[in-house]
């Protein structure tokens, strides 16, 4: 355990705590900025094995990379068969073998299984 908290807001971002030095960093929503998170309502996160935090929004998914402090966000595409159907996103989690399964609206409409995103 590194100390740190990931808390996800309904309209304030993405907040990372450090316990051990009791500061609060906030992420936020730049529109001008496609580096940063997709949106400021978090719906989800969940870290996988190469310590990238997987971050479910309103308006995509987002893939954070701790170490660059860069976001890289996932948009719903109609001309992307391996895309996301739906931008409003509700979950996220990690399954057996490192799988990451997300909910959202309108996601019953995409083929079940079929994986959008290979790391």
């Amino acid at each position: 355990m590194d100390g740190i908290l990931w808390i996800g807001t309904l309209n304030e971002g993405l907040n990372r705590i450090d316990i051990t030095q009791n500061k609060i960093t906030r992420f936020k929503n730049i529109p001008t900025d496609s580096q940063t998170i997709s949106s400021n309502t978090i719906t989800g996160i969940i870290e996988d094995e190469q310590r990238m935090l997987w971050i479910t929004t309103n308006n995509g998914l987002n893939i954070f990379n701790k170490s660059t402090g860069i976001f890289t966000q996932h948009h719903s595409a109609a001309d992307n068969p391996k895309g996301l159907r739906t931008k409003g996103l509700n979950g996220i989690v990690k399954g057996k073998e490192a799988i990451i399964w997300i909910s959202g609206l309108e996601l019953h409409k995409q083929p079940l299984l079929q994986p959008f995103y290979t790391l």
